[in-house]
């Protein structure tokens, strides 16, 4: 078992699989989504702890406040916040010194499971979608940034691959997901 692979299992270990995250796997890769971002802040706190250089750079790692943003204006019935981590990652090496698909995030939605929408790279690269004024129908757009075509392609195939596993999950798990998702953005408007 790889490195990244004990981290994740100790990580992981300390939620509720089906309150916290739901996930599955490909040859490649861990794949999971979180309800729960702590289970983020965990994850980037045990990069921090066992001495690696790589870091996750999407703002909802390591800011809840970014994450209750973005997830109070995509997530809804049917639209999954999912990370993607290469079991090959190279831990000793930060974001900017990665293969661009070392680690990548976007939403995979119900009606579409070829596409992940408002797709990071491991540097936060945007390859899908627009930013602009943070607006979610620009964010869920299926623009695709022309020089990261290639990536694009390879993530919508990994998002057919997963797409099944991960839905499973959702339905069978929704209720307790949702309100530990909906708990967490009221924590933080409360604040």
């Amino acid at each position: 078992m790889k490195r990244i692979e004990r981290l994740w299992n100790r990580v992981k270990s300390d939620f509720v699989l089906g309150k916290d995250y739901i996930e599955t796997e490909t040859d490649e890769y861990i794949v999971f989504c979180p309800f729960n971002q702590a289970v983020l802040a965990a994850l980037q706190d045990a990069f921090f702890k066992c001495g690696c250089k790589y870091k996750m750079s999407h703002c909802v790692c390591w800011s809840q406040g970014a994450y209750a943003f973005w997830f109070e204006r995509l997530y809804q019935d049917g639209r999954l916040k999912t990370f993607f981590i290469s079991k090959n990652i190279n831990l000793r090496k930060c974001c900017d010194e990665q293969p661009m698909m070392a680690e990548f995030t976007g939403w995979i939605d119900f009606s579409d499971r070829n596409f992940l929408h408002f797709a990071h790279l491991v540097g936060n690269e945007l390859a899908t979608g627009e930013y602009h004024n943070y607006e979610a129908e620009y964010a869920y757009n299926r623009h695709v940034d022309t020089k990261y075509k290639r990536y694009v392609e390879r993530m919508n195939e990994l998002t057919n691959d997963v797409y099944d596993a991960l839905f499973e999950q959702y339905d069978k798990y929704i209720d307790k997901l949702e309100e530990t998702l909906h708990n967490i953005i009221d924590d933080y408007e409360s604040i």
